[in-house]
């Protein structure tokens, strides 16, 4: 509609691959892909799933972002990006995501989340130089006995869902300010002083769970991934996630584990006033 046009005009922010002339994404079409879009708008239409993409856009003013999010995330395949569509709607339905929106965080683990902040201190740093937001998670305190002593894993899964919704919250309303579209993330892992002991199964099934709701639910949602501080345990943990991610994933994880090679390429990133600390 018109309200679509005129906001699919509105350029990416500097350093996005789009604002460089990439194409796939709303105003760098080329001519098939502008044909793809179209044929899934249609088959979308003839499901009778119009309304349904138009409530998985991000950005009220066009369901073509939400739309072209799945096909690149499906290589432009239109009836495997339809596919994955309505079964994310299915997800949706099931897991109760629109549910788990409304609530707090105490109501969805049942428990005060400084318990869960303490084994599993999380926060939101400011955004990157491309209004990113960065969102940070440190594992090094992460016990996973001690969280599911407070909490269960469907609860864990449950926030963890809520949180990267808030994520994308924050880029709209971020989006909003800014004048572009904002799609993805920047998220950093921070693994320092993680133990081979914090490596049990829960630990690795959970982490499985969630690298695969990040990858099938959040399609194209993730713009650069640092692991950073990664001690020697690490690879470990990195062969149990590993064969959970495709491809394209795996081609946005930067993994560091001094602090002089990852500092310069984050602060390359982050806009000046972001402090890499949580008192920031």
């Amino acid at each position: 509609g018109g309200g679509g046009d005129d906001f699919a005009a509105l350029p990416y922010p500097e350093g996005h691959p789009a604002a460089g002339g990439a194409p796939g994404y709303l105003g760098t079409l080329d001519e098939e892909q502008e044909e793809l879009l179209s044929q899934f708008r249609e088959m979308v239409a003839a499901k009778g799933l119009a309304a349904a993409l138009a409530q998985l856009a991000e950005f009220d003013e066009s369901p073509d972002y939400a739309a072209l999010r799945f096909l690149r995330a499906c290589k432009w395949d239109v009836e495997v990006a339809v596919a994955r569509m309505e079964s994310h709607l299915d997800w949706r339905r099931d897991f109760g995501f629109e549910e788990i929106m409304m609530l707090e965080p105490a109501q969805i683990l049942g428990c005060d989340p400084e318990a869960v902040n303490r084994y599993f201190p999380h926060w939101q740093l400011g955004f990157d130089r491309q209004h990113r937001p960065i969102l940070l998670k440190q594992y090094g305190p992460f016990e996973i006995w001690n969280l599911l002593e407070q909490t269960t894993m469907e609860q864990l899964l449950r926030y963890h869902v809520w949180w990267q919704q808030k994520g994308v919250e924050i880029m709209k309303y971020k989006g909003q300010r800014e004048g572009c579209p904002i799609e993805t993330y920047t998220i950093v892992l921070d693994v320092q002083g993680m133990a081979l002991t914090q490596v049990t199964r829960d630990f690795l099934r959970l982490v499985q769970q969630i690298a695969a709701i990040d990858q099938n639910e959040f399609p194209e949602r993730l713009g650069t991934l640092f692991i950073v501080n990664v001690p020697r345990v690490f690879p470990m943990v990195w062969r149990g996630v590993r064969p959970f991610l495709d491809p394209d994933t795996e081609s946005k994880i930067k993994i560091f584990s001094r602090k002089e090679d990852w500092a310069p390429e984050l602060i390359e990133l982050v806009e000046p006033e972001v402090r890499l600390s949580p008192r920031a």
